[in-house]
């Protein structure tokens, strides 16, 4: 099985960041779309992970101030900030015998943010492909 992960990230502080930002996740998807297709014929499953607030190195700021993370754990309806661990066993999961009828979706890992926040887009997204 091959696995392959692509990540992007931008600062929405920047000048016109979220129209790259917008962009660069609209072509992933499309990616992902035109990729299942083409590649179903040959065993290639195509999927995508789009993690909410995870600690890592990118969100130390946020998750290590204790006002900061609480403000956003009140905005995630499951209350808690997501750990690595939990993007790996979706990855792991997808990566198995039981996901073998799972092609061309994103899966969201995060507590259930998009529920409450549908016009927030997620920051990072993974994009990998899976062949038997």
């Amino acid at each position: 099985m091959y696995v392959s992960l692509s990540i992007y990230f931008f600062d929405y502080n920047e000048s016109c960041s979220i129209f790259i930002d917008s962009a660069s996740k609209a072509g992933l998807r499309q990616l992902t779309d035109t990729m299942a297709i083409q590649m179903a014929e040959y065993g290639v499953r195509v999927c995508g992970v789009g993690p909410g607030m995870i600690e890592s190195r990118i969100t130390t700021e946020i998750i290590k101030n204790k006002e900061k993370r609480a403000k956003m754990e009140e905005k995630i309806p499951i209350g808690r900030v997501g750990v690595p661990e939990d993007i790996g066993h979706m990855v792991a999961f997808l990566c198995s015998d039981d996901a073998s009828y799972c092609t061309d979706q994103i899966y969201f890992i995060d507590g259930g943010w998009l529920i409450v926040n549908p016009s927030m887009h997620q920051r990072k997204y993974f994009l990998f492909i899976l062949a038997d």
